[in-house]
């Protein structure tokens, strides 16, 4: 088999379009966001950041929020786009700047979208150049 049909990496590091789809009723939102895959650079080097960071500490301690706060971290990093974002709790304006720090706040709101972008960015298929 020619191992090159099977390569995630190019369109990891450009990324694909996730559309967010309804947390109760799964139908389509208007709302997408642009993620890199796993097999980025990008998504590589925020997750060594964070590993790093906390083997620096020597005895740590790991607890559930600061697994999920890393998680979050690493997906917001993941995030280099997005459109039809809208929430007037967290933002002031339609369509706020897609920045990590923002990021940061939606997913931590929206644990629902958080959900589906991390289960997108590990999602290989989404990533093949191939097909």
């Amino acid at each position: 088999m020619d191992l090159s049909k099977l390569g995630t990496s190019k369109k990891a590091e450009t990324g694909a379009e996730l559309v967010l789809r309804h947390p109760v009723t799964d139908e389509k939102t208007d709302i997408s966001l642009s993620l890199v895959g796993s097999d980025s650079s990008r998504y590589r080097k925020a997750s060594h950041a964070v590993q790093n960071r906390s083997l620096s500490r020597g005895k740590f301690k790991v607890t559930a929020e600061k697994l999920e706060s890393n998680g979050i971290e690493i997906l917001a990093t993941c995030v280099i786009g997005w459109s039809n974002v809208e929430d007037a709790d967290l933002f002031k304006k339609k369509n706020p700047e897609c920045n990590k720090e923002n990021v940061v706040k939606f997913f931590k709101k929206h644990v629902w979208a958080k959900e589906q972008a991390d289960a997108f960015v590990v999602d290989r298929a989404n990533f093949l150049e191939n097909v």
